[in-house]
């Protein structure tokens, strides 16, 4: 197979634009893309009701009760039964978050603010486990890859409207959809290692949600991270939180870290010293940055964000994780958030690349300490010491049985069912991660620490103008037969580029390996240039269209369009037959991938 040497498109994987000239079945759903995540990004909007006090109450001797373990108990399955208007349930799953909404700039770049919120508090009623609270605050959370219409995720505040108001002294719960984890342990799982070696992380388990009576299934239950976090995890919760969002410590990323507490007083001074000594040279870099970070915590932090593949982290994206300015030491601590993508293949999203199970650093911190040969040593040694201490094979799968002896009932009840084929599959899968993971990354170190010869990632397009090239695949599995639509516009007085042609002898192939959840080959045929005569199309261009196409869908879900989720495609590299992410290039499927697949993307 030849490659397409297709350009890659203006707009990022987390922007991705669902232009696409055809009709797909109808479904009703949000119409989103994206990256990631997952559930993560700033989606809380600024709150001016109420203190933030909550996560403890005081009892009638004076004590402080803080009854919130039972919240999170884990062999116990919340249940949880919301009630609200039809108008504004309708209203409430309505609301979205597009690319357009992100503020990424013309040249691929985070805005230079926090991400706004488009999302808005309802009142309803909240029955946990039988006790019913009046007048609860309800919204819709995500940032762009966990948006679901079916299947919302949910911020729940008991103080929203009433203040004081808890449920077992919890002011909150953030319940997650698991769209971006069938197997629904990944998360509990990964926070798990992250408070065993150390971290301050949130405690984690499982609900059955209920809307207006109807069974949307399970959620995991995460502690959100706010003043209660805090406290339980700190000597003092009056310091500076930030959260990360495509946030770094260098100048065109920080303007997305986002201030979630002591707001009226906008403090980022922490986050500019580190950007400062960032840019200085290796010498005495190491002992500059302890001055600030408790990069022991941070050492611990970043090997579990490697040990579990938190490719959507700080290290692998810069995303998804808070910082805190502890008073007491006065210094930062890493916090994880949005794991739910772990446990798999460690990818680099905007670059469209695998990397190494034992390293992936798109942050400027963790690659400066990767690329510094102290920092290195302490890297590696802090990633093998924890793998040896914590990475407990046969502990790990008795966590996931107890996980699943909790919630699997629910999940696999009659109402839901559709959910068991994907589940099973992503549960065997995470097992099988958990079993292999030492010895790959042992294997991975015999000859010494991984190179890292990436660079550093100049914008959310890999550095890349785009120049606004697409292409479309529209495949009938059923019969056999697609189209394929290749577009290139006019360029600064360059003729554009347009290729249609029919795809024939659609069939499945097993060859994409355990990153891939199925791969197809086709062959384009009835190619049609559009004005051929005056046509841009290279030589290399028409080639593409020559040779059989070998594309796979990847097991990591980046968005959801009209309630069926879009995967990051995989594309078979002609030369060396490997297969590997294609940066930009999306895969969807519609009736279960038996009848309608769509792959679309950039570059193949």
């Amino acid at each position: 197979m030849q490659k397409l040497n297709l350009t890659r498109v203006l707009v990022p994987a987390m922007v991705l634009a669902l232009s696409i000239g055809c009709t797909s079945p109808e479904s009703s759903g949000s119409d989103t893309a994206g990256s990631n995540g997952n559930d993560s990004g700033t989606d809380e909007p600024q709150d001016t009701t109420g203190s933030d006090s909550g996560g403890t109450s005081s009892t009638t001797d004076g004590t402080v009760s803080d009854r919130t373990d039972e919240v999170y108990e884990r062999t116990k399955l919340l249940e949880v039964r919301i009630e609200l208007s039809e108008a504004d349930w309708a209203a409430l799953r309505g609301q979205n978050r597009t690319g357009a909404d992100l503020g990424i700039t013309a040249d691929c770049m985070p805005p230079n603010h926090p991400f706004d919120s488009p999302f808005t508090w309802f009142s309803s009623r909240v029955t946990v486990d039988g006790e019913v609270i009046e007048n609860v605050g309800i919204r819709k959370k995500g940032f762009i890859g966990s948006l679901s219409r079916e299947k919302p995720s949910f911020k729940v505040r008991f103080d929203k409207f009433v203040e004081g108001q808890t449920y077992l002294d919890a002011k909150r719960l953030t319940l997650n959809n698991a769209i971006q984890d069938a197997s629904y342990v990944r998360q509990c799982l990964a926070y798990d290692l992250f408070r065993a070696v150390g971290t301050a992380a949130p405690r984690c388990n499982f609900a059955h949600v209920f809307i207006n009576g109807v069974d949307l299934g399970v959620y995991t239950n995460i502690e959100s991270i706010k003043k209660p976090f805090l406290r339980q995890n700190f000597a003092d919760p009056e310091g500076n939180l930030y959260e990360g969002t495509l946030s770094d410590f260098r100048e065109g990323w920080s303007g997305t870290f986002n201030q979630k507490t002591n707001e009226s007083t906008p403090d980022t001074r922490a986050i500019d010293v580190i950007s400062e000594i960032l840019q200085g040279p290796d010498e005495g870099l190491i002992e500059a940055l302890s001055e600030h970070i408790d990069m022991d915590a941070f050492l611990s932090f970043w090997a579990v964000e490697t040990l579990t593949a938190h490719w959507d982290g700080y290290a692998g994206n810069t995303n998804n994780y808070h910082l805190y300015e502890d008073p007491t030491s006065g210094l930062l601590y890493f916090i994880p958030w949005g794991v739910d993508q772990t446990f798999g293949i460690s990818l680099m999203l905007f670059e469209g690349i695998l990397a190494p199970r034992s390293i992936n650093t798109a942050g400027l911190l963790t690659r400066r300490l990767y690329l510094h040969p102290e920092g290195q040593t302490m890297y590696i040694d802090r990633l093998l010491s924890v793998m040896d201490a914590y990475w407990d094979v046969d502990a790990m799968k008795a966590s996931i049985e107890t996980m699943t002896g909790v919630f699997e009932d629910s999940l696999l009840s009659p109402d839901i069912q559709g959910e068991a084929g994907s589940y099973i599959e992503a549960l065997d899968y995470t097992i099988g991660f958990v079993t292999e993971q030492p010895d790959v990354i042992h294997a991975e170190l015999e000859d010494g620490p991984q190179a890292w010869e990436h660079p550093l990632r100049e914008s959310l397009c890999d550095g890349e103008s785009g120049s606004g090239t697409e292409w479309n695949g529209n495949l009938n599995s059923a019969t056999g037969e697609g189209e394929l639509e290749y577009i290139r516009p006019e360029s600064d007085g360059a003729p554009g580029c347009e290729i249609r042609a029919s795809l024939t002898g659609i069939a499945s192939i097993d060859l994409c390996g355990e990153s891939c959840t199925f791969a197809m080959e086709m062959t384009p045929t009835d190619v049609v240039v559009s004005n051929e005569e005056n046509s841009g199309c290279s030589a290399e261009e028409l080639a593409g269209t020559s040779d059989t196409i070998m594309l796979g869908q990847s097991t990591i879900q980046v968005a959801e369009y009209e309630g069926n989720p879009v995967f990051a495609l995989m594309g078979a590299d002609g030369e060396t037959g490997n297969w590997t992410p294609v940066p930009n290039g999306y895969s969807l499927s519609f009736g279960g991938g038996e009848s309608i697949v769509w792959y679309f993307g950039a570059e193949l």
